[in-house]
């Protein structure tokens, strides 16, 4: 309350100073005699000239900086929580685009791969090892596996909704398969698999930075390797 009278005490000097010179011009201005026009516009021209000799104190400079200091810190917090509220919804956002040349890569991948699935009806390959895994786990067999089971696990489900019991012997590469296995289950996860790697190719490839037309060579080179 003192420094909020000494300011106003100030400003009443300052004022009154100011008066006291404008009042003395004006007697000066009369004495010489003028008329009222240039009576008025010097009087004017003495108020102004007081009033920028006025000397701003240092106190009201802090209160101006004070001023911006607090509206700044106002824009800031109202920008960050705009952020923060813009990040929080954010994150619950899903984001989902479709390409026509990735649907397309798709669709023929799906054509390529599923063509004719059950031909050859014979054992290929790595299919001796996965079928034998496959065959543990219908029987409900314990067995150590060196590599990750997920892939067998999956074939593993797709035979099982299919009805395979377990019991063909996967022994040998090019040994037939008899009619108990279902041939089509147990070939379509690698196909499905197979399937999506295309348009993943051309979706990795688009993220590197390269051409579209470059990323859909790229996917063709999977599609027909």
């Amino acid at each position: 309350m003192d420094k909020v009278k000494k300011r106003k005490g100030k400003r009443v000097n300052i004022a009154s100073d100011c008066c006291e010179n404008v009042i003395k011009n004006i007697q000066n201005v009369s004495q010489r005699g003028t008329n009222s026009e240039e009576l008025s516009s010097k009087i004017n021209k003495a108020v102004d000239s007081e009033l920028d000799d006025v000397p701003i104190s240092d106190e009201h400079k802090k209160e101006n900086e004070e001023q911006t200091l607090l509206s700044n810190n106002i824009i800031y917090e109202t920008k960050t929580k705009d952020l923060e509220e813009f990040q929080r919804t954010k994150r619950f956002q899903i984001n989902f685009e479709l390409d026509a040349v990735s649907i397309i890569l798709f669709v023929l991948a799906l054509c390529t791969r599923f063509y004719k699935l059950e031909e050859p009806r014979y054992i290929v390959f790595d299919e001796l090892h996965y079928g034998k895994y496959v065959s543990l786990y219908m029987k409900n067999t314990f067995f150590f596996d060196l590599h990750p089971p997920f892939g067998k696990l999956l074939i593993g489900a797709a035979a099982y909704v299919a009805g395979f019991n377990g019991k063909f012997k996967f022994d040998r590469i090019g040994n037939p398969y008899d009619e108990s296995v279902p041939l089509f289950a147990l070939r379509f996860v690698p196909a499905l698999s197979g399937s999506l790697l295309v348009p993943a190719s051309y979706y990795f490839m688009l993220e590197l930075g390269c051409h579209q037309w470059t990323s859909a060579l790229a996917a063709f080179l999977i599609l027909f390797g």
